[in-house]
């Protein structure tokens, strides 16, 4: 298995003693047993710290039958194991800039990936964000910045432990508590500069940003294919499984890339929006919530914009949406009807974009309305049917547009030319 680049050390001059003791405490807490560590002060500590972030110095860590032995069970079709990988390649980055590098890097992400693994399933979805996040970037720097955050992530969440843990055991014991301090300590100084250094260091590393990319794309696939949100199965059928169920979906298109917009009816009214591949794989790009749920949902076009519309038939409540390449859904116009409207579904006539609804009422009224492109609704049309026709769509043929409905309980179904009827 390949090894990517090892990154240049940055000899920063920056750090202060304030973060070197911070660091020394931070690897005392990672490693309260350590008998060695115990008998070294910390006035000892941060002196050879000092020297060796100020020199050219770095230390390796070399292949070692120990780390072998840190291997656990082959966990490399699993979701949280392989973004594991993608998060211990980023951090292996982020420490060799700090001048500790790995010559057996695949074995010690192999002997660190369970652990990190472990801590990716208890937060998932933000795993999964940022790893969209890494392969939907366009430049270098964009890419570098999104390795950084990934890093960011995994100190935050304690996951440095496990790499240095598997360090610790193909290393000299004393280089290795001087590198791990020293590493601790810039990255405490890189995070004060929303790493500015290491982004532009990246950013210049084309082979290593590669292949942590591919190790992303991987990942993707592996949640897709076990099940874990994403789905995908070679351009002929895809399936999968959501953490949660999602009672509402719609899918829209932005130049050449199709999303699936879905909310889950949780305590956290959840929402979130992936991206659909031509295989069938499904990726989540961007997650989010609402303040209520939204069980009426459908997608349109005003002017080349692309919006959501949005309706709780419960409160009456509705709002637009904008919906934006990078997945963010921006709230535009919002109001309350006089009834709740179980039903819509949104078509375009011209240059006019319309809302039908159908409300649940006694009267089994319903009403057109256009919308803007700003986002405001404004009603136009009004009338009644003879039942309620919770089941409708609209399409075009030729130069018509139709509009299909149909009442499951006595099984009618209508279709009325909109360009006629209903404009």
């Amino acid at each position: 298995m390949k090894e990517f680049p090892l990154i240049k050390k940055d000899n920063n001059s920056s750090v202060t003693k304030e973060q070197i003791q911070a660091a020394v405490t931070v690897m005392r807490n990672y490693f309260p047993q350590d008998e060695n560590l115990k008998k070294i002060s910390d006035d000892e500590l941060i002196e050879k710290v000092q020297k060796f972030i100020a020199s050219e110095q770095t230390f390796s860590a070399e292949p070692s039958e120990k780390v072998d032995a840190l291997l656990g069970e082959n966990l490399t079709d699993t979701c949280p194991y392989s973004i594991a990988v993608v998060v211990a390649d980023c951090i292996i980055m982020l420490i060799g800039f700090c001048g500790l590098h790995t010559s057996n890097q695949q074995r010690v992400i192999k002997a660190s990936a369970k652990e990190i693994g472990e801590e990716v399933s208890t937060n998932l979805p933000e795993w999964l964000e940022l790893i969209a996040a890494l392969q939907t970037a366009d430049s270098m720097t964009d890419k570098a910045k999104a390795i950084f955050a990934i890093c960011r992530k995994a100190y935050t969440a304690g996951m440095f432990k496990g790499i240095f843990a598997s360090i610790k055991s193909s290393m000299e014991w004393y280089d290795w508590i001087i590198a791990g301090i020293a590493a601790v300590a810039q990255i405490a100084a890189l995070f004060l500069t929303d790493g500015a250094a290491f982004i532009a260091e990246i950013a210049l590393n084309g082979t290593a940003v590669a292949y942590v990319v591919s190790d992303s794309v991987k990942a993707a696939n592996a949640c897709s294919n076990s099940g874990q949100g994403q789905g995908g199965n070679k351009g002929q059928w895809s399936n999968g499984q959501w953490n949660e169920g999602c009672p509402v979906a719609c899918t829209y298109t932005i130049g050449n890339t199709t999303y699936l917009y879905q909310q889950m009816n949780d305590a956290g009214n959840n929402y979130f929006v992936s991206t659909i591949a031509e295989d069938g794989t499904i990726s989540p790009l961007k997650i989010g919530h609402w303040s209520q749920f939204l069980s009426v949902t459908c997608a349109y076009t005003v002017g080349g914009n692309h919006f959501l519309y949005l309706h709780n038939p419960e409160n009456k409540y509705w709002f637009t949406a904008q919906l934006l390449s990078d997945g963010t859904i921006a709230p535009c116009k919002q109001g309350n009807w006089n009834e709740g409207c179980p039903v819509a579904c949104t078509y375009t006539i011209g240059n006019t974009t319309y809302l039908y609804q159908q409300m649940n009422d006694a009267e089994n009224a319903y009403f057109i309305s256009t919308i803007s492109e700003d986002g405001a609704v404004s009603p136009r049309k009004d009338g009644n049917w003879n039942q309620f026709l919770p089941v409708d769509c609209a399409f075009s043929i030729d130069n018509y547009t139709f509009l299909y409905t149909h009442n499951p309980t006595n099984r009618e179904w209508f279709i009325l030319n909109l360009n006629q009827i209903y404009q």
